[in-house]
């Protein structure tokens, strides 16, 4: 569902930076993004669509339940309405297809209207896994820490991260039981 957007479209498009974090656990894989404004001092639109993998469940809590809506969901896939107030919005994602001990790639998300101008995902494995990157190219290494600043909130640094293309879903890792 790639598709390609004409010049005067993407002139008009948010750019935005995206965050993306796979948590992979025996049993369970979780993605979380965050979407920011690129420019600082900025706030995201009022109202995002968003397309993900159908096989992204998205998961909700008590704070932000009435933020997210579903449009539609077709076998190519998802397709969301995010209400935003801010210059941070929070997604997570629990994957239906996917445990933890898995082929995983790259989730596509896309934001309608938007481009992504960095692109910057983190992967935690659990100790109990172990894991192969299967990188179709190099992607840039980006330190951990690093990431783990710019996420905003306190947490222990990914096991990896990397600053990926926007247009590029060639990322792959497999992950075995240790």
């Amino acid at each position: 569902w790639n598709r390609e957007l004409p010049a005067a479209q993407i002139r008009k498009s948010t750019p935005l930076r995206q965050l993306g974090w796979i948590r992979i656990e025996p049993g369970l894989v979780l993605v979380e993004v965050q979407l920011l404004p690129s420019d600082v001092g900025t706030q995201l639109p009022r109202n995002l669509r968003i397309m993900v993998d159908p096989n992204m469940e998205l998961v909700t809590t008590s704070h932000n339940a009435g933020q997210f809506q579903t449009l539609e969901t077709t076998a190519n896939r998802r397709t969301l309405l995010a209400r935003t107030d801010g210059d941070r919005l929070r997604l997570r994602f629990r994957l239906t297809d996917r445990s933890g001990i898995a082929e995983l790639s790259l989730p596509r998300i896309e934001v309608e209207n938007s481009r992504i101008v960095q692109n910057w995902w983190g992967c935690t494995v659990h100790p109990s896994l172990s894991f192969e990157r299967k990188v179709g190219r190099d992607f840039p290494s980006l330190d951990p820490a690093v990431f783990s600043d710019d996420w905003g909130t306190p947490s222990t640094p990914p096991t990896f991260s990397v600053s990926i293309p926007s247009s590029s879903t060639d990322w792959r890792m497999r992950t075995y039981a240790r």
